[in-house]
């Protein structure tokens, strides 16, 4: 049995392509606003304690969201 996203998100997405082109629609396709879902997950970071001596490993499973806040 596949997981249950293989089918909906190809549906989410076309209704997503219905309403927005470009940028705007791979934005909203990632989960919305795309720098500040980054910027959130960041600074849920620094209150958990990270630093800016610690290293992350980022494994590329994602839309760089947090990756673009970390560099």
């Amino acid at each position: 049995m596949s997981p249950a996203f293989l089918n909906t998100y190809p549906e989410h997405f076309a209704r997503l392509q219905a309403k927005f082109q470009g940028k705007t629609l791979f934005s909203q396709a990632v989960g919305g606003n795309f720098l500040a879902s980054g910027k959130l997950q960041y600074s849920l970071l620094v209150q958990l304690g990270l630093e800016p001596a610690h290293h992350v490993i980022d494994i590329g499973c994602g839309s760089g969201r947090l990756a673009s806040q970390l560099a």
